[in-house]
């Protein structure tokens, strides 16, 4: 049958699978193959796909589609995958179905591709990416924030390097999180900046820190507890001082000294009023001079 290959001198060529050697074909030439990941085509995916590991080689990314001039959509989906798995099941090789994935942009690409997963490994086969569950020292996540629809989840390998997978959907996180717990990884998550992968792994170095610390010094928590319990503190003492019986004594003790102290003040007969009702009758005013 007709497929593509990525890997191959001739792009287009014939899969098969060579029974007097038992092993795969890629145009009559026979290869070792040491571990294969089938992704069935459907109607929403165009083609069907084989990903297979080989023993010191690079591994081959195999595809081909079901779109034909044939209306029957449907029977065209199902007739590709049977032939594909005949192929392959042919081999004593477990075949690894892939179905549950997001879609990221892989560390050093620039396009979204899928990444599936599974129990043992991270896998996108068009891009012919195999991460091993056992080279992976823990998981992070980066660039969370509720106003960002993406984040980036950050595999940082116990060899030393860091691969960080960008743009994947924020409302797959909790999926990716069951896939990482279910296999036994470590999960934290931090803020809306991208981390200085240099510094972190430079510092967990020199201090010998444990992930644990490392998620702590990039979420430093605020204690609030020790100023609330101060400031608590500080209104009871204010409380101990306070005594309203002693704020009674004090405002009556003041306004009896308030009225001793202005009774010397001459009251308000002793300064003299303004002119009477009389006065103001008698009052004339001077008369003007009228020159002649």
């Amino acid at each position: 049958m007709s497929y593509t290959c990525n890997a191959m001198k001739k792009r287009k060529g014939d899969f098969s699978y060579n029974p007097e050697t038992k092993k795969l074909s890629w145009n009559n030439e026979d290869f070792d193959t040491e571990s294969i990941y089938y992704v069935p085509s459907s109607l929403t995916d165009e083609f069907v796909e084989v990903l297979i590991t080989r023993p010191g080689q690079k591994p081959l990314y195999i595809k081909k589609t079901w779109l034909t001039k044939d209306d029957d959509d449907i029977e065209q989906v199902q007739t590709l995958n049977r032939q594909t798995l005949d192929i392959i099941n042919k081999v004593d090789v477990f075949i690894e179905a892939l179905g549950e994935h997001v879609e990221c942009r892989l560390s050093g690409s620039t396009t979204m591709s899928k990444l599936y997963f599974h129990s043992k490994q991270l896998v996108s086969p068009e891009r012919s990416y195999i991460e091993h569950i056992e080279d992976i020292d823990v998981v992070f996540y980066e660039r969370v924030t509720s106003y960002t629809k993406t984040f980036d989840v950050s595999l940082v390998l116990k060899n030393g390097k860091v691969k960080t997978h960008s743009c994947v959907n924020r409302k797959l996180l909790p999926q990716f999180t069951k896939w990482a717990t279910t296999c036994g990884l470590e999960v934290f998550q931090t803020g809306p900046d991208p981390l200085p992968w240099g510094q972190i792994m430079k510092i967990k170095k020199n201090d010998n820190l444990k992930w644990k610390e490392v998620d702590e010094m990039l979420n430093p928590e605020v204690e609030d507890d020790d100023d609330e319990s101060e400031y608590e503190l500080s209104e009871e003492e204010e409380s101990e001082d306070y005594d309203s019986e002693d704020y009674v004594d004090e405002e009556e003790d003041l306004g009896e000294e308030t009225e001793e102290d202005y009774s010397h003040y001459p009251s308000d007969s002793d300064y003299p009023s303004g002119p009477s009702d009389d006065d103001e009758d008698e009052y004339e005013p001077p008369t003007k001079r009228v020159k002649t």
